[in-house]
């Protein structure tokens, strides 16, 4: 089966496209990035990341610090991305996600700290530069296909077929296009707005009597629990073996009185 011209032009766009990533994500390397990735640029490397950050926070009344958290996120141009609560007796907690521009953690962080007591604080940075530089070269080859697809379209005027060809290969195109958009927005949300974790917890001060004396009985039945699934065990693993320490002296003393009684009644 003969292929038209058009349909070899086709497939050599699309496979330039694909063998040009890897050279264009190379000779790409030292392009200025976006103004709006230059924020979240370490200040030793140059590179850009990906920063997350994790605060377990302690507060006299967990479900009272969610209005001063979400005023401080509001205040530094920030978003909450997630809230709940949860009360149980005395026992209370909630959790608090957020993101919040990279230039205004700090803010964010000495709010925090007014609310209560920080028990514990982690930060993550993740190095995307690399993936940022191969995406951003990806998505200039397939736009450049895009390009002269439509230019390859323009130009054809008659044949329905190779019309029809060039069209199918332009959606194609324009879906890793939209794709790889998306993904460029995501990774530059994730570049200039660090991702803050924070899980409030009632201070254990605070901690009523029935709350400690629940905790403690929970405690106490599952280390019972424990101790009778071991001796249930125990029980198993060595009941065969007294059961045939306990049959052979039976067997051997009924044995002994039967012969006992033989030997009397033939005298």
């Amino acid at each position: 089966m003969r292929f038209r011209l058009s349909h070899w032009v086709i497939i050599g766009f699309t496979t330039l496209a694909t063998a040009g990533c890897s050279k264009d994500a190379s000779s790409n390397v030292n392009v200025p990035r976006p103004a709006a990735t230059a924020v979240a640029k370490g200040a030793s490397t140059g590179r850009a990341r990906a920063t997350t950050i994790t605060l377990s926070l302690r507060v006299d009344k967990p479900d009272e610090a969610i209005a001063p958290l979400r005023a401080a996120i509001a205040a530094a141009d920030g978003y909450a991305t997630e809230t709940s609560w949860q009360s149980q007796d005395d026992d209370a907690s909630a959790s608090f996600d957020a993101h919040v521009p990279v230039a205004k953690v700090a803010a964010v962080r000495a709010e925090i700290v007014k609310l209560g007591e920080v028990a514990r604080d982690f930060e993550k940075a993740e190095d995307v530069a690399d993936q940022q530089i191969d995406l951003q070269a990806r998505l200039n080859n397939q736009r450049n296909v895009e390009k002269r697809l439509l230019e390859l379209l323009s130009s054809k005027t008659g044949n329905l077929v190779d019309i029809l060809a060039i069209e199918k290969e332009l959606g194609s195109v324009r879906e890793n296009i939209e794709r790889m958009e998306s993904q460029e927005r995501l990774l530059s949300t994730r570049i200039t707005y660090t991702e803050i974790h924070i899980d409030i917890r009632k201070r254990d001060a605070d901690v009523s009597a029935t709350v400690a004396i629940r905790r403690a009985s929970t405690h106490g039945l599952h280390a019972a629990r424990t101790i009778a699934v071991g001796a249930a065990s125990v029980a198993a693993a060595v009941s065969p073996t007294l059961l045939m320490l306990g049959v052979l002296p039976v067997s051997a003393l009924l044995v002994l009185r039967r012969r006992r009684k033989v030997a009397s009644t033939s005298c």
